[in-house]
């Protein structure tokens, strides 16, 4: 089983380039440039917060990795492996969604989102590396830097 198979959650992505974005995804700091999340952001794709608010925009995780304002942990999860659950430690940063609600508001304040409703769910959609770009250098101003390991 490859780490892919083994991470505690999953992007969906759909289309000819699906298998380039997801092929390596490592365990260990598994939002980082080298997970899907930077393959999409070198892609210029767009995010579609639908129905959610900004604490669930993952794509700021990618800004924690950037800001180098995280501590570096060591984090554990049950795991399928081998047809059998065990569980797994890995390293990855200490991540921290309750600012990304602010990030956003001040993310709206100056650039360009489009907001509308799909169905009943209202809805945002906004350039991935423009936002990340933004969320890095908001985090770095408002926390010094972590050394890192």
């Amino acid at each position: 089983m490859s780490e892919q198979e083994m991470l505690p959650f999953r992007y969906l992505p759909g289309g000819e380039n699906a298998e380039e974005f997801t092929s390596e995804h490592s365990l260990a700091f598994s939002l980082n440039d080298d997970s899907p999340l930077g393959k999409f952001y070198e892609a210029d794709a767009r995010v579609l917060l639908l129905g959610v608010d900004y604490d669930s925009n993952t794509s700021f995780h990618l800004s924690e990795y950037r800001s180098s304002t995280c501590k570096v942990m060591t984090r554990g999860a049950p795991l399928l492996v081998n047809g059998k659950q065990q569980w797994t430690t890995y390293k990855d940063i200490e991540m921290d969604e309750e600012r990304f609600n602010a990030i956003g508001r001040d993310y709206e304040a100056s650039h360009y989102v489009i907001k509308g409703y799909v169905g009943q769910a209202q809805s945002r959609l906004f350039s991935m590396a423009k936002s990340v770009d933004f969320a890095t250098q908001w985090l770095k101003s408002k926390q010094k830097e972590v050394p890192q390991e």
